[in-house]
């Protein structure tokens, strides 16, 4: 019995870096569309997960990419998808931060924060979290 419980621990650690890599979120391809509730509002978000390591926010056709450049991290299961944008008296920024659940599930936590120039002890935010769904 003792022989046994060697080779069965043996074997749990040889197959787990290989379970954990298969939920590594550097491998995740494809478009997902998921729902977050922020404050009382349901927001759909579709991303893009390219080839290239980069991860897009899209509109509902998929053919348009909301900004032309994502900064994108990933360490071990975590992915983060951050980008800053500003206009004529706004800045804002959203960070999406990304867990693969399957090879069909994610899990998103999103959080947006924006300020008006001049205003910076003003500033709003919200964030939230959703499953979001592979779709192609």
């Amino acid at each position: 019995m003792k022989k046994f419980t060697k080779y069965l621990i043996i074997a749990l650690l040889t197959a787990m870096p290989m379970v954990m890599a298969a939920q590594d979120v550097q491998n995740i391809r494809g478009k997902y569309i998921g729902t977050v509730e922020e404050n009382g509002t349901i927001h759909t978000y579709y991303l893009l997960f390219n080839s290239n390591g980069f991860v897009y926010q899209c509109n509902s056709n998929w053919d348009k990419k909301s900004f032309d450049y994502k900064k994108t991290s990933s360490n071990g299961q975590i992915t983060n998808m951050l980008w800053i944008n500003k206009g004529g008296v706004w800045t804002e920024t959203q960070l999406f931060s990304i867990v693969k659940v399957s090879n069909t599930l994610l899990h998103v936590v999103h959080t947006r924060h924006v300020v008006n120039k001049g205003s910076e002890s003003k500033s709003w935010h919200y964030s939230g979290e959703g499953t979001f769904i592979k779709v192609q």
